[in-house]
């Protein structure tokens, strides 16, 4: 492996494929595909996308956190109290670190769509458009600014417009009666 695709990877693994956000598609039960669009804030830091990756993440290192805590607390004490220190560890992480990416979470924009196979629904297809839209967007945006086509000023415009059209969208949504 040559150095660059080593730091590309390190990089990607600690901040995340976008600077921008995240987007996922997974194919459910049936054939239904379930995609995800999460905006972060236009101008939010790597240190903030680091910490909602950690959040993200949390639940899964949790799992892993109970049983070394109960494996290094329970060769020291009885039973129940390695129990009891495990959670207050777990516990006590969670508030740590709900507590640091509080601000930047709530800001955070995601829209999300389930689209079974052959639908004609207009609704699922005008979100599904909507999405395509603002990956569109800021895939283009990314590679221009790699390939210095763009500066970093035009590359946070359009993450903020793309971050207005995913919070337009959510609002549309939450207008709509539900049928």
């Amino acid at each position: 492996m040559s150095l660059p695709l080593l730091t590309r990877t390190w990089t990607e693994l600690r901040d995340g494929r976008h600077r921008w956000g995240d987007d996922s598609a997974v194919v459910g039960r049936y054939g239904v595909v379930v995609r995800t669009l999460a905006v972060y804030p236009p101008g939010s830091t790597a240190s903030d996308r680091r910490w909602l990756r950690a959040w993200r993440s949390a639940p899964m290192f949790a799992v892993v956190l109970f049983w070394l805590g109960l494996a290094g607390f329970g060769s020291r004490m009885p039973l129940p109290v390695a129990l009891a220190a495990t959670v207050l560890l777990i516990a006590g992480l969670f508030i740590a670190l709900a507590w640091r990416c509080r601000r930047t979470r709530s800001a955070v924009v995601a829209i999300m769509s389930e689209t079974p196979p052959g639908t004609t629904r207009p609704e699922l297809l005008d979100r599904q458009a909507a999405m395509n839209r603002v990956l569109a967007i800021m895939r283009t945006a990314e590679r221009r600014l790699a390939d210095g086509e763009i500066d970093e000023v035009e590359f946070q415009h359009r993450w903020y417009l793309a971050y207005e059209m995913v919070r337009r969208q959510i609002g549309q949504r939450r207008r709509r009666p539900s049928p």
